[in-house]
């Protein structure tokens, strides 16, 4: 059983057997649940069957309206926290609730928090609750929060994006970009792409062809970029789209291509911000045709330069790093981890680009005989890459480390169930473990 939907089927039922059972045959005659190389694995979302949604409502029994209010609101929205919720509704239906044993108030944190009895119950109730409204009224609530982390602020986005309100192109993006800091990169493609169709221009469009390169779909984001290239915005923004779409050929295994972008982009920028770009592009090609000494000295240039962006500067990180492993240059090697973790922890938008800087990095180590030392380091960022996509990457980095210590069998299982994974949801970095690497 693939773990991804381990976790979801027991988060969905508790351990309750009669609901389990319910779940597994629906899906399974919907197609939704099958086995893929011998995994099972879940993909979609789940539909509750009738005769699910009949338990689940003889159990809840007949709701007053007012009893019925909140339990849909935090159907759609929970956990909230109860001054949200009883700005919504009043002190005496939420008591009441909770003497139903329909919902539960947590009291072990700062902020008290609603959620209910049983998720299923949620699941149960929108189907029939109404949720396009209930979701506005949620995320409304939560944007008059005082405080909001970035998981508030992501959460507040997807309400929007499934319920009746307006989605702002701003701040879709900017939810987007908490999703990538939270490797959670589908949704943050799903983000973008709101932010593009309700017109929120360059930006946009930038950060959607970053997202469509994050999870391997190249043609389309170096299309979007071309056009980019040629449309009417400020240079620095032709020169970024330029950057990005040699980027992204690289990326996806296309060198030729990539070397191509880089001519032409050479041809037309000039300045101390294109020749840093420039650079890092050369640093790029270099280190993808095995050019180890080029590439370092190309992207000194770029981290010398300063005044890059950071995700730029831990783009010529990733390349210096991967070329000081292809010539065995371990010190170096370490000295540069220690500046791109200070980048990271001081720029939240590289985070995604320091798994790959890890990534690489892990494999130099592998290859010096320091495998310790790289299982270590992919431990050290799993807790900023909680999210699927960057679960799903450091299960492949930490595969790669007990391959080199010779554990081939708890490799190929860890690879086996990521390999389901990627299956439902195509990522970017999925070819450099084989032409069929799953």
């Amino acid at each position: 059983l693939e773990p991804t939907t381990a976790q979801q089927l027991w988060r969905l039922t508790r351990g309750n057997v009669l609901y389990l059972r319910h779940i597994v045959e629906s899906e399974l005659d919907a197609g939704r649940l099958r086995r893929y190389r011998g995994i099972w694995l879940w993909t979609g979302e789940l539909v509750v069957s009738p005769s699910l949604r009949e338990l689940i409502a003889r159990q809840m029994g007949s709701l007053p309206e007012d009893v019925a209010m909140a339990v849909d609101l935090l159907a759609v929205g929970e956990p909230l926290s109860l001054e949200l919720l009883s700005g919504l509704v009043d002190a005496e239906t939420l008591e009441r609730a909770e003497a139903l044993r329909l919902t539960t108030v947590d009291t072990t944190s700062a902020d008290a928090m609603a959620r209910l009895a049983h998720p299923l119950y949620g699941e149960a109730r929108k189907a029939t609750a109404g949720p396009l409204r209930l979701r506005g009224l949620v995320a409304s609530a939560l944007a008059n929060e005082a405080e909001t982390d970035v998981r508030t602020a992501l959460r507040r986005a997807v309400l929007i994006l499934d319920s009746d309100t307006d989605a702002d192109p701003a701040e879709m993006l900017a939810a987007g970009e908490a999703a990538i800091r939270l490797a959670d990169a589908p949704l943050a493609l799903r983000l973008s792409q709101v932010a593009v169709q309700r017109g929120g221009g360059w930006p946009a469009q930038l950060a959607h062809a970053t997202n469509l390169t994050n999870i391997g779909h190249i043609d389309e984001a170096a299309a979007l970029l071309a056009a980019v290239t040629t449309s009417d915005v400020p240079e620095p923004v032709r020169l970024q789209a330029h950057f990005l779409r040699a980027w992204a050929l690289q990326a996806g295994n296309r060198p030729v291509d990539a070397e191509v972008a880089l001519a032409v982009a050479a041809e037309k920028y000039s300045g101390p911000a294109a020749a840093a770009a420039l650079a890092t592009l050369k640093a790029v090609a270099a280190a993808a045709r095995g050019d180890a000494a080029v590439a370092i000295t190309a992207a000194d240039a770029a981290l010398g330069s300063g005044g890059m962006p950071d995700v730029s500067t831990m783009m010529a990180m990733m390349v210096k790093v991967l070329a000081l492993a292809q010539l065995g240059r371990l010190p170096e090697m370490h000295y540069l981890r220690e500046q791109a973790h200070a980048l990271a922890r001081s720029s939240q938008a590289t985070l995604m680009p320091r798994t790959t800087f890890t990534e690489f990095y892990g494999w130099g180590r592998r290859m010096g005989g320091c495998i310790g030392e790289a299982r270590q380091t992919v431990d050290a960022i799993r807790e900023s890459t909680d999210g699927p996509t960057g679960l799903q990457w450091t299960e492949c980095i930490t595969a790669g480390v007990e391959l080199a210590q010779g554990s081939a069998s708890a490799a190929a299982h860890r690879l086996a169930w990521v390999g389901t994974a990627v299956v439902a949801e195509p990522l970017g970095w999925a070819y450099r473990y084989g032409p069929d690497p799953f």
